[in-house]
This record gives structure tokens, C-alpha cells and sequence, in this order.
């Protein structure tokens, strides 16, 4: 009766840690802070800002950097998140291809963005960013 007991005990604790460990790569999938107050979630290629409780770079986050001070965000915009673009004044009316963000960490604001390729590097020119954090 004891055996059967210690075996039931190892198979509960075998389940119960493969469980939280499931648990832990699942966090770690779906979000990923990135610096203050910026997270991006993976599930749905965005970046939300927890203190303000929205989305700051709507679908699709192909890449993003940050040095701690600043965040520059690569985006693919495409019309089948059209909904989660009509808040947003993009410089094209075809909302399809590329566009660049920045975001200011310690301002906790947008600073630039949606931008196309050219503006966005001017943009990093006339802030002085690293060129870390340039695509």
C-alpha cells in the first residue's frame, strides 16, 4: 500500500511540475518586456503600454530594439488588421508594407511614427540615436 502511495505522490508531482513548466515557457512565448513600460506580445505581433493599458504598435511587430532609453519598432502594416489601423494616421492610404515607430521611454510617448524608411531615419539623425538602434 505504501509503494502504490509513493508512486501516486511522484506521478501527482511529475504532472504538477510539468505543468508550471509549461506554464513558464508559455509566459516567455507570449510576452517580452522590452524597457519601462513597453511589452510585446508574440501571440499577436503587437506593442501594448502597461501603464497607459493599450496597444502602442498595432499587428504586425516584425522587429524591435531598445538601448533602455528609446524603443524603435519595425512594423509590417497589412489591410486584414484594418479595424486596428483606423485609429492611426498612416502616411499611405494602402496600408500595406513597412513602417518604422519610435518611442520614447522615459517620456513614456510615441515620438515618431508611423513613419516610411526615409522619415524614420531622419527622425533617429535628429534625436541623436545609436546606431544600434536603427534598422
Amino acid at each position: 500500500m505504501r509503494r502504490v502511495v509513493k508512486i501516486i505522490v511522484c506521478i501527482l508531482l511529475f504532472f504538477v511540475g510539468a505543468f508550471w513548466g509549461l506554464l513558464t515557457i508559455y509566459r516567455f512565448a507570449v510576452e517580452g518586456e522590452i524597457a519601462g513600460s513597453y511589452i510585446f506580445y508574440d501571440g499577436t505581433r503587437t506593442i501594448a503600454n502597461l501603464h497607459k493599458h493599450q496597444t502602442a504598435i498595432p499587428p504586425s511587430v516584425v522587429d524591435y530594439k531598445t538601448d533602455g532609453k528609446f524603443i524603435t519598432v519595425k512594423q509590417y502594416a497589412d489591410s486584414i488588421y484594418i479595424l486596428d489601423y483606423k485609429l492611426i494616421d498612416y502616411p499611405d492610404d494602402e496600408l500595406s508594407g513597412f513602417y518604422y515607430w519610435i518611442i520614447d521611454v522615459k517620456e513614456d510617448i510615441i515620438v515618431g511614427g508611423p513613419l516610411k524608411y526615409e522619415q524614420f531615419r531622419k527622425e533617429c539623425d535628429l534625436r541623436g540615436l545609436s546606431r544600434e538602434l536603427i534598422f
